[in-house]
């Protein structure tokens, strides 16, 4: 697979496409913080996009290994300017995307807008993201690097639940999630109305009930992302549901399905801002893929050709980024004591426990190289 050529012609690296996770992993391999480690190591595939958590306060428990963290952090920028995350933004990467949560705001670990969304609320949340952003602008100008603040899989959130088959959501849930990320929008806006800098900083939702959305049940991608005002920059998606879709479909069907639903979510999220234009490129969708992947330990040959289905048809249908989870395994498969061994771990994963490389390792490396 050779680099893509855009809708203005021009050639954009895959390492500027084809990025990885790096969050709450349950081993390390060597006394350095645990944020840059990872950081070190996807260096070595050869990406040039990661994407982190800074949200509530799981910075903490999500980057463990020999790190020295405060007890809390009062906001987002204070996570920034920390010294682990200053290390990790000083690497060469091109584009940080970042899983992030005001703190500010009371009861936001709690997805506190299913409720509403009060007038004191909404003012944390603009002032927490416009000082954020122009911390971003100011203190990497220069750089030229793209910061994308994002939400965990929108619709879980949203419904409160992650059952298989779950009840519509609420109105309530629907005008205070639509509420939420207009606010945090709007902070974004502002904060780059205010500083001239060629760093980018962009908004995305994350939504990961798209096939239930297809069949006509109000999910994110439909019931909210039309009406955030001002409107979204950008939508990620969390792509399981369409992964699980797809098992049981020949290549042709499942690059279909893959379509469809990219599809989908690009005909419901606004059309790019000059901004977002600036960012992307005239004529590029404003749509990435932000969680796919497969536990490998419990089926790898599914595995593995559901991520080479999704990364290629998403690569030319034109999504802008896709983010594979993850590199460490973040879900233990049963108990263990101290470290796991590559038993004790569900199978998802560039790096097992021990050391050794995945096949989506050398998969995502082949398509890198540009082989």
């Amino acid at each position: 697979m050779r680099d893509r050529s855009t809708d203005n012609g021009t050639e954009r690296s895959l390492r500027d496409v084809l990025g990885c996770v790096h969050v709450g992993g349950l081993y390390d391999f060597t006394d350095r913080n645990y944020l840059n480690e990872g950081a070190a190591t996807l260096e070595e595939l050869g990406t040039d996009v990661i994407r982190i958590w800074d949200s509530n306060n799981q910075s903490q428990t999500s980057y463990r290994f020999d790190m020295d963290w405060p007890d809390a952090f009062e906001s987002v920028t204070e996570v920034l300017r920390d010294d682990h995350v200053r290390e990790l933004f000083d690497r060469p990467f091109s584009t940080y995307v970042l899983t992030s949560y005001a703190r500010s705001t009371p009861g936001i670990q709690d997805h506190y807008w299913r409720d509403g969304v009060t007038d004191e609320q909404y003012e944390h949340t603009v002032t927490e993201y416009r000082r954020a952003t122009e911390h971003l602008l100011e203190t990497y100008d220069g750089t030229g690097n793209v910061f994308v603040f994002q939400n965990w899989e929108g619709d879980w959130a949203i419904l409160d639940t992650i059952e298989p088959d779950p009840p519509e959501p609420t109105t309530d849930a629907i005008d205070g999630m639509t509420r939420w990320l207009s606010a945090r929008q709007e902070g974004i806006e502002q904060g780059r109305a205010n500083v001239d800098s060629d760093v980018r900083v962009l908004h995305a939702v994350s939504v990961n009930r798209v096939r239930s959305a297809m069949q006509g049940d109000r999910r994110v991608v439909n019931a909210v992302v039309p009406s955030v005002d001002p409107s979204l920059d950008m939508v990620a998606y969390s792509s399981w549901d369409v992964l699980v879709d797809v098992r049981e479909l020949e290549d042709r069907a499942a690059v279909t399905a893959i379509t469809d639903s990219l599809d989908f979510i690009h005909e419901h999220a606004p059309e790019p801002s000059p901004y977002v234009e600036s960012v992307l490129g005239p004529g590029e969708k404003n749509v990435y893929v932000g969680e796919f992947g497969w536990d490998l330990r419990e089926d790898e040959e599914y595995g593995m050709r559901a991520i080479r289905l999704l990364t290629e048809t998403s690569i030319e249908w034109g999504a802008r980024w896709l983010l594979f989870w993850q590199l460490y395994s973040n879900e233990p498969a049963g108990e263990y004591e101290d470290r796991p061994e590559n038993d004790d771990v569900k199978g998802f994963y560039l790096v097992k426990p021990d050391g050794d490389r995945s096949r989506a390792w050398d998969y995502f490396s082949s398509v890198l190289e540009g082989e």
